[in-house]
């Protein structure tokens, strides 16, 4: 994979929900500029994560299939808590995923006590709940010390705040569009204060979206901790686990017949992931799908 450019960061809060048409098929759908005043911030890590082997463990094709993989060094750029803006617009924007983050303390039972250290398989099913939300695998969360994996993708008072963000994906200039940041604290102004830890850590990440396939179309997460990738209600990437920051990608013609896909028809994609221990939060999208649809019902 080429190395893409290193990108200005850009995050939106959103202060309520978007609505967002597109027309396809493989219309470079138009967006509104994004424009943010970035400014320098702190970023003072006091507790480091979990030490465990850097090299990323590279996953193509379905969840499961795992090799050792080279780290790219990707683009650098912080996302300071000053950068983020208010914004009530709607309309067509096919070059952002929306996203809604719920805040957690750190006495949450699976946040910051657990370490894994390494990917955890097997915490979520195979296929999400009929409420478009993953289930939790039993024997896999007993395994991995999660305790109340229910609380995490809900909006509970007294357990979380949720809050609506939009995640800008920028064009490379190679016919992939990528967010990438090694400082994703996109409430750090927002929720619970930093805990005396120099960001505000704990907090999961909830994105609904649909999207058409077309052949070699492909998905590209790195970051830490949990991610979980549904594409058509199916796993189709499973990093679960406090861990330093994974990379896997899922390549949809490899996996169109486990992921029940053909070509130019629509599909749903689900992206659940969790930052649950302080130190760092990865966050890298990087995909050459033309547009992406928010679905904003399923919150």
């Amino acid at each position: 994979m080429k190395k893409p450019v290193t990108l200005a960061p850009e995050i939106q809060i959103l202060e309520k929900r978007m609505s967002v048409p597109c027309t396809y098929p493989r219309l470079a759908c138009a967006a509104p500029l994004l424009s943010v005043l970035v400014a320098c911030a702190p970023n003072a890590n006091p507790t480091s994560e979990p030490a465990v082997d850097t090299n990323d463990n590279t996953v193509t094709g379905t969840a499961g299939q795992a090799s050792d993989g080279d780290d790219p060094q990707f683009g650098n750029p912080d996302i300071p808590s000053e950068s983020l803006t208010s914004s009530g617009q709607g309309g067509s924007n096919c070059s952002a995923l929306l996203a809604r983050i719920r805040d957690f303390s750190r006495d949450h039972p699976d946040f910051e006590g657990v370490v894994n250290g390494s990917v955890a398989s097997g915490i979520v099913q195979t296929e999400l709940g009929s409420n478009s939300k993953p289930q939790v695998n039993p024997e896999g969360a007993a395994t991995h010390q999660v305790q109340s994996f229910g609380d995490w993708y809900q909006d509970l008072s007294g357990v979380n705040q949720a809050f609506d963000i939009e995640i800008p994906l920028v064009s490379d200039g190679n016919g992939h569009s990528v967010f990438d940041s090694n400082t994703f604290f996109p409430l750090d102004d927002k929720g619970t204060d930093f805990e005396g830890f120099g960001h505000n850590f704990h907090f999961t990440t909830e994105i609904h979206t649909r999207f058409v396939y077309h052949a070699g179309d492909q998905f590209t997460f790195a970051g830490d901790d949990d991610l979980w990738l549904f594409i058509n209600g199916r796993l189709a990437l499973d990093l679960g686990g406090v861990h330093a920051r994974q990379t896997g990608t899922v390549d949809m013609d490899a996996s169109a017949a486990a992921l029940g896909l053909s070509p130019d028809q629509e599909y749903a994609m689900d992206i659940f992931h969790a930052e649950r221990h302080t130190g760092e939060s990865n966050f890298r999208i990087e995909t050459n799908i033309d547009c992406f649809v928010p679905v904003t019902t399923l919150y």
